[in-house]
């Protein structure tokens, strides 16, 4: 590949000319952006290896729909929008891992189960009635719920680890909680029942 031919050229030309398959072109356009991208990734991975990792998936990925980007000359922004959406997928992705899995929840530890100690009576079905409730929680509501209940975590804490604002999180289990709450009033009636 003689890719000196092409280095001159502007983001357009190149793009134009990797959309009709010139991957010489292509090539400039990642030897242009490497540096750029691997550093936006570092700026919230911390982790050189990943970064390129981040990088070059984010390379493939607009490879792949290059024919969507409208304004050619756009290539740039266009890139590190998806260097931004694979570095927020690797963050998610970390959560998850540091996050303890709820089926791995002792059910003494579960939310609900913690007030097990105030109320005796709470059967295996009732357990089993709040692990479905968070587990039909959407993902973001699963993670904010168990980092606050399992691990024992402050808002602050958690939104420091999830690299959000403490009022996104106090939001998103103002949320959890009022859906749970929902989910489990036949639970609390007929607990009440019984008492």
């Amino acid at each position: 590949m003689d890719l000196l031919k092409y280095s001159d050229s502007d983001d357009a030309e190149l793009v134009l000319a990797a959309r009709q398959g010139n991957e010489s072109c292509y090539c400039v356009l990642v030897e242009r952006y490497w540096a750029i991208m691997v550093g936006l990734a570092l700026c919230k991975v911390k982790d050189t290896d990943e970064a390129e990792d981040i990088a070059q998936e984010a390379f493939v990925e607009a490879w792949r729909q290059l024919g969507r980007l409208r304004d050619p000359a756009s290539f740039a922004g266009f890139l590190g929008r998806m260097v931004r959406n694979k570095v927020a997928d690797a963050i998610r992705q970390h959560v998850r891992e540091r996050t303890v899995s709820l089926s791995d929840v002792p059910e003494s530890r579960l939310p609900a189960t913690d007030a097990t100690s105030g109320n005796p009576g709470l059967t295996d079905e009732g357990r089993n009635t709040i692990r479905r409730a968070i587990l039909r929680l959407p993902e973001k509501f699963q993670i904010v719920i168990l980092m606050r209940f399992v691990s024992g975590l402050s808002t602050h804490e958690i939104a420091r680890r999830l690299d959000k604002r403490p009022g996104t999180v106090r939001v998103w289990l103002h949320r959890a909680y009022k859906k749970l709450r929902k989910d489990l009033a036949p639970l609390a009636r007929k607990e009440a029942s019984k008492s």
